[in-house]
């Protein structure tokens, strides 16, 4: 979609995000899986000729970030802190109700 995809998956070299989110632990599966993990296959058809005609501004509303930077929306960078109560000056949310952001 030309997006940054990643931003808040799991840092794979931080040993207790790992432990947190990564590796199956006692109790979660079993036995021989702990300390493995799970992998999962999505088979999905998008159809990307439909969004590659959708208008940026409404791209990154889906979103709920900047398509080139990966900021949130109403933010500069990939990591500026996300407010999903941030209003504009029209008093509409900067990061809509219905975008991937603030449903996931």
């Amino acid at each position: 979609f030309g997006f940054k995809d990643g931003t808040v998956n799991p840092d794979t070299n931080d040993a207790s995000e790992m432990n947190q989110h990564g590796w199956v632990k006692a109790g979660d599966g079993p036995d021989w899986l702990v300390g493995g993990s799970y992998m999962v296959v999505r088979r999905i058809q998008m159809y990307i000729e439909v969004w590659d005609r959708t208008i940026l501004k409404e791209q990154e509303n889906t979103f709920g970030r900047h398509r080139d930077s990966g900021a949130p929306l109403g933010m500069k960078n990939e990591f500026d802190r996300v407010d999903l109560e941030a209003k504009d000056s029209n008093g509409n949310l900067t990061i809509p109700e219905n975008s991937h952001m603030s449903l996931a």
